[in-house]
């Protein structure tokens, strides 16, 4: 297994987002918005050409391999009951870049739904086929993550996405279920339970989001947090795939609010700071459970 992290957490300049894997001492980057010097911030798949002929250059030279792309391809501001011709276009970007950069899978959801309804099954399968084709021709990956639209409403229909759609497999976000109504249950609906989900799940993980939450009942909003400090029960989650074999990429997505600044920091420097620490501690974790592991296996 390896360590990565979703770099637009570190902030969007890439010097930022390469940095910080450094830092870490880890080789591994997923790929969201990034901003290349003398250009806007942008999606992966949607810089100039220009730019991201630059970002190839400098993840290249300094070592770093970016491991998935976190595309915009069905996500949660593509509804289903619009055309999907912006995502196959997106789809038809990605997968150029992603051969020029040996990435081997990108990020889709899976589409948005109306407002407190479940999305329609039979055209989100669909659709999702379309993309998984597109990228298998070219031995490429695409990894569902569960967060939006039908595959991300309940460990039911998650699965039944997974079943249905040929070639496709699963990023499992340890942490968006805290914060997403459960579909499988009638309404009022209860947030749904990550744990559930993961048992029912677990052969089709292909890459994992590491974030910790805890939902605020009260406020009825979430509060996203340092790992090992919410619900998600982040520990258990990662000793559980590693002692049953998982050795594909970690990927720390810490999805907080801004910290305070520090004097004299900007922004992206306290970002990187935050999600620098939200690293070291996914170190920290990592490392305990590997020497416990160990230590069960030891004669």
């Amino acid at each position: 297994m390896f360590l990565t992290a979703v770099g637009e957490e570190a902030g969007l300049p890439l010097k930022n987002q390469i940095r910080l894997v450094k830092e870490l001492g880890w080789r591994h980057l997923e790929v969201r918005d990034v901003q290349v010097d003398g250009f806007a911030a942008d999606n992966l798949h949607d810089l100039p050409d220009a730019a991201f002929d630059e970002f190839q250059r400098q993840v290249e030279q300094a070592g770093v391999q970016v491991v998935c792309f976190g595309s915009r391809i069905a996500n949660w501001a593509k509804r289903i009951d619009e055309p999907p011709d912006s995502s196959y276009a997106e789809a038809r970007r990605c997968i150029p870049r992603m051969k020029r950069l040996g990435t081997p899978m990108v990020r889709v959801m899976s589409f948005q739904g109306k407002e407190g309804e479940l999305a329609p099954r039979d055209e989100t399968l669909k659709r999702l086929q379309v993309l998984t084709d597109l990228f298998a021709e070219h031995d490429l990956q695409v990894v569902l993550e569960n967060c939006s639209g039908y595959g991300g409403s309940g460990w039911k229909f998650l699965l039944d996405t997974l079943q249905s759609v040929k070639g496709l497999k699963l990023l499992f976000d340890m942490a968006n279920p805290i914060h997403t109504d459960d579909f499988t249950r009638p309404a009022p609906r209860l947030k749904q339970d990550p744990w559930e989900i993961y048992r029912q799940v677990r052969p089709y993980i292909a890459h994992v989001h590491v974030k910790d939450e805890r939902w605020d009942h009260a406020l009825n909003k979430t509060h996203h947090l340092f790992p090992g400090e919410g619900t998600a029960r982040v520990e258990d989650f990662l000793t559980d795939l590693l002692a049953t074999g998982y050795d594909q990429g970690f990927s720390i997505e810490p999805h907080m609010p801004p910290p305070p600044l520090l004097p004299g920091e900007t922004k992206d420097d306290g970002l990187f700071r935050q999600c620098l620490e939200f690293g070291q501690r996914t170190n920290v974790i990592v490392e305990r459970i590997r020497k416990r592991l160990a230590a069960t296996v030891a004669p």
